[in-house]
Formats: structure tokens, sequence, C-alpha cells
């Protein structure tokens, strides 16, 4: 399965030259706001225009979800496998019932915080 389809394509670029010291003080700040140094370049760039910026907030949402999404796709992998392997060998695994029961309640929003 290829990675999903973007909201919004973003495919015009802007280069920047930086120094070492600078790289390193944006990639630390990107780091304590929990986004990638592009993402957060991208927040700090776009405050000062006429429509809403994505704020420091909006843009940590964003990580946030896309770390959720990224252990979703781990968890789909993981019981991509155990059925595979009921198929194949007709054994269910023990782990393949609390595991179905989890995401179950995660699906049906009452295992979110």
């Amino acid at each position: 399965m290829g990675r999903p389809p973007k909201d919004i394509k973003r495919d015009r670029q802007i280069s920047i030259r930086l120094t070492d010291h600078e790289l390193a003080e944006i990639t630390t700040r990107a780091a304590a706001a929990g986004t990638t140094p592009t993402e957060f370049g991208r927040a700090r760039m776009l405050a000062g225009r006429t429509a809403p910026a994505q704020s420091i907030a909006a843009v940590e949402t964003l990580h946030q979800s896309r770390l959720i999404e990224i252990q979703l796709r781990r968890l789909g992998n993981l019981l991509n496998q155990m059925v595979r392997h009921m198929h194949q060998t007709g054994e269910i695994l023990p782990d393949a019932v609390p595991l179905l029961t989890e995401l179950r309640s995660i699906i049906t929003g009452r295992g979110l915080p």
C-alpha cells in the first residue's frame, strides 16, 4: 500500500542557505515544537500572512495526528500478518483476540483519551 494522498499538494519549493549554527537552531526549535524543520519553517514564514496561519500548536497537532496514523498503519500490518498466519495454518494466535478487541474500541472511539 502506498502513501495516502495529501489534502494539499505542495509542489513548489524555496531554497535558502543556512550556516551550521542556523540549521542547528531551527532543528532544535522544530524538535521542541514537535515538528520537522520544514513544517516549522513553513509555519513561521506564513505567520504574517493575512489568512490564518498555522500556529505552532496547530503544527504540533498535525504532528501528533501523523504519529497516530503511523501507529495505526503498524497495527494494520500486524493484523494482516496475523490473519495471513491464521489462513495458512488454521491456528488463531493468542494475541489476536485482545488486539481485535482493542482495535474495535479505538475505532468506535471508546479507546481514545
